[in-house]
């Protein structure tokens, strides 16, 4: 959906996964805390978000509880922010 790629074999991924971000997110630890505020209290969504390597990863987790209307809430809610 965001043309980034895993970075980790499939055979290594389990329920938990750290995807990059579009680079269009920027890279630094303000810019990670800048964007987690904004999921947590604009969409509600919880996610680890952290700057490395000159961008931003989010860590997602999928459990039993998801349905997948859920992924596609948070899809479109890093879309609205793609800049």
């Amino acid at each position: 959906r965001f043309g980034t790629s895993l970075t980790t074999p499939k055979e290594m991924i389990g329920t938990m996964a750290t995807l990059p971000l579009p680079l269009s997110f920027g890279s630094t630890k303000a810019d990670a805390f800048a964007l987690r505020d904004q999921m947590l209290f604009e969409e509600k969504i919880e996610a680890q978000i952290h700057g490395w390597n000159g961008q931003l990863w989010m860590r997602i987790s999928g459990q039993v509880y998801l349905e997948m209307s859920d992924i596609e809430r948070f899809g479109d809610a890093i879309e609205k922010r793609m800049r």
